[in-house]
Order: C-alpha cells, then structure tokens, then sequence
C-alpha cells in the first residue's frame, strides 16, 4: 500500500516510499524527552499577528479587531461540531510521560528514506514523547523530533499518526476542521529541520501538508500535485506558541488554513489528482533535512482535535488589509469560490450590524470591502457570515 508523502524541503526527488500495512505489537518504550531544566527558548503565546508579515506593523491600532465566524448563515444559526477526535495528552487521558507517545491512545509511527521503497513501522525509542508543562499552565504537551528515531542514518521522514477513518461526508456536514496548539522549538546543534502537519486519506494518498522550514521560518504548502513547496509569505517565531487551524470541504474538494487567525492558505484543492476524498489521519511529520544528522530541533503540539461541523461550506474568515487615509479601513474576506458573505461589525461582541456584502471570487476565494464608517469608533469588531 502506497504512502507517498511528498518533496524534500530543499530538494527535488519525489517521494514514493511504501509501508507494512501491519505492526507487531510490542509494549510501549520509554521516551528521551526534552528536560524541563535543559536550555531552551523561553516560550511566549502570540496574541497578534505583527510578527506573522512585514506588513502587520501598519496594522497596530485598536480601530478593528477580527473574530473568526461561528455563524453559518446571516439568519443566525449557530453551528454545531462532532468531536471525532480530540486529545490535550493529559494524565487522566491515559498518557504517561514515562513512555513514547507510540501505543499511547492508539498513536503509531511511520518513518522512510526518500530514496528507498522503504517506509516502515516503527516501536519508538526516539523522535517522540510528552513533556509537562512546557506550554505554561496546560498541562502535557507531545512533541515530535529532539532525538534521532530508530535506524537514525536511513529515516528522512518521520510520522507521529493516530487514525481517524472518515469516510462519509452526509450534505449537511461536508466540513472537517482540524485545530492544533503548536511550537517549532530551535535546533542547539547548528541542523535544522523541517516540521509539518499532512492530511492523509483511507488509501494512505497524501493529499496535501502544511510545512514550517526551521530554519528560513517560513511557512509553506504542498498540494499533491508535485509541485513542491509554495510559500505562503507568511513566517513563525520559534519562541511563539501558535494556534494551526485546517478546515476541509470534502464535497467541494476545498482546503483552508489560518495560523493565530491569519489566512496562510486559502480554497486550495484537496487533491489534485482525483484521489479518494477521505479521512484516515492528520500526521505530525518531522523532516529531516540531512538524514543521519537530525537538528535537535522539535515541534510540541497540543490540543489536537478534529471535528466535524454541521454547516455546507467552510466557515469565512476576515483579514486586515489596510488603513486608507482619513481612517477608513480595509478588509478582506476569504471563504469558499463563488459564495455571498455578509460582513457585520460590532463595538460589544454582543449586537452584530451588517455594513456590506460580496460574492468570492472564482479564483483565489476573497473579495475586498472598506468600512467608511470606521473613523467614527474607537473600537470596532468584524465577522463575516454565509449567506445562502
């Protein structure tokens, strides 16, 4: 059974790396995990998202603030979500810090060589585990990299997974998100490496991945189309701690993602091969940029959860765009093609007044709008609703 990932960060060979479709079972192993006493970056939570393009400093006031959509349609129905996976890696979950996340809550791991048909299973004695408390006050986090994983000189890809195996997507719920508290933690030892998060389908086809470079901070895409990566012009801080949000049309073949709320992908194809659109797993991918070499690097995640939601489209999301002289500001809304959205505005979270509407356009899913009104508020709070 094929399970191609995709192309090397900094090279241009195609993956094509197969793996056993079964494992032995054996006992969990006791993992190598980061010292909470060890050196290492102090950890911060981004609030803001100056730090995420070279624009945002132009956008620094309290004249807006933009709350994500959690309204589908502008008559006011609230969605709802059904929790098929969600795990904070907590001690009353049943995961111990003692062992490797592999065989904890049915975690498994992968891993291969880009030049070898060779992607296998592995019983874990490095590249993985759980920490406590290195995200302040939550508790345990799990964490992928740090130590080299087994048969450290032949392992360019490896594979933290926990399956999932969705494969009906009823009308009224076509939509899966995908939420993920995460930190790409710097390398000490001068390697440095790549972290990403890729969506796999029930025949172990990658259909696309969301990619953080360690050490261009960059943050990229790669569809399966063998394009490679594509920068999403936007960059992480290895001392932020960062809310990853993918949310899924499985019937529009539609994909989007944003980091601490800002869009980094936007109404891109799920596949572009015509492959099977399923659900089997979310991978946290740890590349490895010179096999035999890994950085001491890793990335810790928490909170991870994928839920279904009761709406036909993914919800919109709203942008800054810029401040026009006299005040007047401008934004953007992203959604889904060819879709009217209502933007409504709000000085109290609490009464939302509709001040515009628009259609997507068909090609990259946005449209602009200004509020005039804007030099009137001191403060002033945007969402945007489907309308049907």
């Amino acid at each position: 059974m094929s399970r191609p990932d995709s192309l090397a960060p900094k090279q241009n060979t195609v993956l094509n790396i197969l793996h056993t479709s079964s494992r032995a079972i054996r006992g969990r192993t006791p993992a190598k995990s980061p010292e909470i006493n060890e050196p290492r970056p102090r950890i911060r939570r981004i609030k803001t998202n100056h730090l995420l393009r070279k624009h945002r400093s132009l956008l620094l006031c309290t004249l807006a603030a933009l709350v994500p959509s959690t309204l589908n349609a502008a008559d006011g129905r609230t969605e709802t979500r059904e929790t098929i996976y969600a795990t904070g890696f907590e001690k009353d979950e049943g995961f111990d810090l003692e062992f490797s996340l592999i065989d904890q809550d049915d975690w498994q791991a992968l891993g291969g060589l880009i030049s070898q048909d060779d992607w296998r299973a592995f019983f874990g004695d490095g590249g993985n585990g759980l920490v406590d408390n290195f995200f302040n006050g939550e508790g345990q986090q799990a964490f992928i990299g740090y130590t080299p994983p087994e048969s450290e000189e032949t392992v360019e890809f490896f594979n933290l997974l926990r399956a999932v195996n969705v494969a009906d997507f009823p009308d009224e719920a076509p939509a899966i998100n995908f939420s993920v508290t995460m930190q790409i933690v710097r390398s000490t030892n001068n390697e440095h490496d790549n972290f990403r998060w890729s969506v796999y389908n029930l025949k172990d086809d990658r259909l696309f991945s969301v990619d953080f470079d360690n050490e261009t901070k960059n943050i990229s895409y790669i569809l399966d189309d063998d394009g490679g990566l594509i920068h999403s012009n936007v960059t992480f801080d290895n001392l932020g701690v960062y809310d990853l949000e993918i949310s899924m049309n499985f019937h529009r073949n539609i994909w989007c993602a944003a980091l601490n709320g800002t869009v980094i992908a936007n109404a891109l194809p799920i596949t572009t091969k015509n492959a099977e659109l399923t659900l089997s797993t979310i991978d946290a991918v740890w590349n490895i940029f010179k096999p035999g070499s890994p950085g001491d690097n890793y990335m810790l995640f928490d909170n991870y959860s994928i839920t279904r939601a009761s709406v036909p489209s993914i919800p919109p999301r709203v942008g800054t765009q810029g401040i026009l002289p006299g005040g007047k500001f401008v934004l953007r809304v992203f959604g889904e093609p060819n879709t009217e959205y209502q933007v409504e505005t709000s000085s109290d979270f609490k009464t939302w007044t509709p001040i515009k509407t628009g259609k997507t356009s068909a090609d990259d899913a946005t449209f602009d709008i200004v509020d005039e009104d804007a030099p009137d508020f001191k403060t002033r709070f945007y969402r945007a609703t489907t309308i049907n």
